[in-house]
């Protein structure tokens, strides 16, 4: 049964481009973050990614946050896309549909997703991702990025997000500063995490 999977996917894996793929680390006052994502672009219209976070509290284990999913996206036009993901996050697995706009400049890049995600019960699931890099001098941009990501149901903000970065850019390096509030259990748990980042792309 391997074989055959194996078999049947060799022509997509073919004709697949380079795999792309970052890491980011912030060290801060509460915890230390570790963001990696990675993606192939199998032709221009579908991608398949992957977001891996686990942020590992100093003092102990009550506040560890983990968040795994892997997504297919079906551009159906420039600017639009179908995303359909499976993942795991506190408190358990989850799986997502979601409209996506994308949003291109050479210094701007903003996209907004919203649909329906389950884990347990159903909520509506709205995620923002903006990166501005304005062009500093012939080698250096500076970097400027905020991610939000809010799951909303009838009882309220069941799990919400809000990451921040500012900082600089050369080549495939950024460094600066991080800041990551994180909200669970409809606002009954908030924390936050504030340090230094850095960020490496290939």
């Amino acid at each position: 049964m391997k074989a055959f999977f194996f078999i049947l996917f060799i022509p997509v894996y073919m004709q697949a481009q380079k795999p792309q793929f970052s890491s980011d680390i912030l060290a801060g006052h509460r915890s230390t973050t570790f963001l990696h994502q990675a993606g192939v672009k199998f032709n221009s219209s579908l991608t398949l990614s992957h977001l891996g976070l686990l942020d590992v509290e100093y003092k102990g284990k009550p506040n560890n946050i983990y968040f795994i999913r892997t997504m297919l996206t079906y551009g159906f036009t420039r600017n639009f896309a179908i995303q359909v993901g499976l993942g795991l996050k506190n408190p358990g697995n989850f799986s997502s549909l979601l409209l996506n706009y994308r949003y291109f400049k050479p210094s701007l890049f903003i996209s907004y997703s919203a649909g329906v995600t389950y884990q347990s019960t159903f909520n509506f699931e709205q995620a923002l991702n903006v990166e501005y890099t304005p062009v500093l001098n012939t080698a250096l941009r500076g970097y400027f990025q905020v991610m939000a990501i809010g799951n909303l149901n009838d009882k309220g903000l069941q799990r919400g997000l809000q990451y921040s970065r500012a900082g600089l850019k050369k080549q495939g390096l950024i460094a600066g500063i991080g800041v990551n509030l994180d909200q669970f259990n409809y606002m009954q748990d908030c924390i936050s995490n504030v340090g230094i980042f850095i960020k490496y792309t290939v």
